[in-house]
């Protein structure tokens, strides 16, 4: 049976099921939180492997700095948070690239008394720790919180503002995982020098 054949079958048979008394005469309603919850749980469903290549496909350059390994770990971590494969590629810059610059307001946010101190004693525990798993980093970082009697925003979140440049973002344990100890490093110490040079000169 060819192609011309089976198209007019099918019109045949759609003319058959439609029916105008079931017609609303109400005008179609675009519903944007539905289309965004709709195209999230699609998303979710959706191998890393497609979505790559997707990205790919809109954008030749995204992760090319990177092993495609590395680039299919963050798509699998910023799945969650994302509704769209745009959103994906704007929202994971940060994996690639460490922040230069911070949100004034943001930094103002997070930076305490005892923050410039805190962070260096988490500098250090990376330094010291021999793996960089993130279940282990967790572990560490959340008993540091503990005993020194910290919340954990007062750590947290100056961590993740060094690390991703925001205030919101995936697990920094699998973060920091998956940029590794000596770049999470570097992200530390830059974020504690940009500041100090614009607050305490």
């Amino acid at each position: 049976m060819n192609i011309l054949i089976k198209e007019k079958i099918l019109v045949c048979y759609l003319i058959t099921k439609f029916d105008v008394r079931k017609v609303q005469k109400k005008s179609a309603v675009f519903d944007p939180k539905k289309f965004s919850w709709i195209s999230a749980h699609y998303l979710q469903k959706e191998e890393a492997q497609s979505i790559f290549t997707k990205i790919r496909s809109l954008d030749s350059d995204w992760g090319t700095s990177h092993k495609d390994t590395f680039c299919l770990r963050v798509i699998e971590l910023m799945k969650p948070r994302a509704e769209s494969i745009k959103e994906i590629m704007l929202k994971s810059h940060y994996f690639f690239n460490g922040p230069k610059i911070f949100n004034v307001i943001d930094q103002k946010k997070v930076m305490k008394e005892d923050t410039e101190k805190v962070l260096k004693n988490i500098i250090q525990f990376l330094e010291k720790n021999e793996s960089v798993k993130s279940q282990n980093l967790e572990s560490m970082i959340k008993n540091y919180i503990e005993t020194c009697g910290f919340s954990f925003g007062e750590v947290l979140k100056p961590m993740r503002l060094a690390l991703c440049g925001s205030l919101t973002g995936p697990s920094l344990f699998d973060l920091i995982e998956l940029i590794g100890i000596e770049e999470s490093i570097f992200r530390l110490n830059h974020f504690i020098i940009e500041y100090k040079d614009k607050y305490e000169k």
